[in-house]
């Protein structure tokens, strides 16, 4: 007996994947209104690689052949896909699920010129492929069962979903298949080629641990090793060659990799070490800004250290680089607190506080926010 299931990630959303969730309810749904009727009447609705109609491109994606079937798919698509939903937005990532479901049909067609096919297999493996590319330094947490060996196990999205794809390829080949494996395998290329397009094109907002940026700081290190071979000394004891980048590309890569090794010092938890390399990245250029979530989590760090100008400040470049996030209410809540009780800047903090009061509306926290401004006020702010 053996069985592999991923239970969890540690990426962090930042907001409601209500669309994920939607999709996962209408595809159990559809399954259960489709357990109660009769076989032949399904057939129209399965993508029939003979004579493929238009509405089957959409229609086999939530069709499941039997329970386990829907419940595997389920699953990949709740641990994989709330992510991809909060990366993408809930709009677009319904648009790009669905788009996912008809070029895994396509793939289908194209190779496979007898059968029909159901499932949400290959719409699935497009959400793993734009894992793959927007958060391939994640770690999957998997449930494993070996006959009496059973527990848990941490491994890289990367290694995963990689070995799942060459899995995919190799079956692919094989005679008399029972599993659509070539549609998981057009699936998984769109998802992640499209995916790397947004982030290349920045349609999509970058951060340091996406695929991209993994290939940008191997190709500076690289080109770090080539310049060192020829005859470069890092330690500055030769003169520069001219195949040398300039100072402000040198600072560039520098101020690359220390955001990078601020996200990897949050992902493990670090959260001392990852303040103290985020103070040194400004040093280097004051409106150095992280992606959102990383971002939020630094100046909190610092405002829970009590270093409040350390994190007003963090809060200040979040707010200008993410004005409309759903936290802009709650960080200028925080800004007004740090200038009103620990910076001595009412006039600041008033003005965070009534941008608090007008976003935070039946809350905790637009009470704290209304009995500090009218703390504020009647101090004479």
């Amino acid at each position: 007996m053996f069985l592999l299931l991923p239970l969890k990630t540690d990426s962090k959303l930042q907001s409601a994947p209500w669309a994920n969730w939607a999709l996962i309810a209408a595809n159990v749904a559809v399954f259960a209104i489709t357990a109660l009727s009769p076989p032949e009447t399904l057939a129209g609705w399965a993508l029939n690689s003979q004579h493929p109609e238009l509405h089957q491109f959409i229609s086999y994606a939530f069709l499941h052949g039997g329970i386990m079937h829907l419940v595997g798919n389920m699953i990949f698509l709740y641990i994989f896909g709330n992510n991809i939903c909060d990366k993408l937005g809930n709009l677009s990532y319904t648009a790009f699920y669905l788009a996912g479901a008809v070029f895994s049909g396509i793939g289908y067609v194209a190779i496979n010129q007898s059968g029909m096919v159901v499932g949400a297999s290959g719409a699935v493996a497009a959400v793993t492929g734009a894992y793959l590319a927007l958060l391939p330094r994640s770690r999957i947490t998997l449930f494993y069962w070996f006959f009496i060996l059973i527990g848990v196990y941490e491994v890289p999205s990367l290694w995963l979903i990689g070995i799942f794809f060459l899995q995919d390829v190799f079956y692919s080949f094989a005679p008399d298949s029972n599993v659509a494996h070539i549609a998981h395998v057009s699936g998984s290329v769109f998802g992640f080629i499209l995916c790397l397009l947004l982030l290349k094109t920045r349609i999509l907002a970058r951060d340091q641990f996406d695929m991209v940026a993994l290939i940008d700081r191997w190709s500076r290190r690289r080109q770090y090793h080539s310049v060192v071979r020829g005859g470069y000394d890092p330690f500055g004891n030769t003169p520069a060659t001219a195949g040398l980048k300039s100072a402000a590309s040198l600072e560039m890569d520098r101020m690359q990799d220390m955001r990078a090794q601020i996200s990897e010092a949050l992902a493990q938890g670090k959260l001392p070490l990852a303040t103290a390399l985020y103070t040194q990245l400004r040093v280097l250029d004051a409106n150095q800004t992280m992606s959102r979530g990383t971002q939020l989590d630094l100046a909190n760090q610092f405002y829970a250290t009590a270093d409040y100008q350390s994190a007003a400040e963090a809060y200040e470049l979040f707010l200008k680089s993410y004005a409309t996030s759903e936290q802009a209410g709650q960080v200028a809540l925080m800004l007004g607190l740090a200038y009103g009780r620990y910076l001595n800047q009412p006039a600041k903090a008033v003005e965070n506080l009534r941008k608090a009061v007008s976003s935070l509306h039946f809350s905790r926290e637009h009470d704290i926010a209304q009995a500090e401004l009218l703390r504020l006020e009647n101090a004479g702010a």
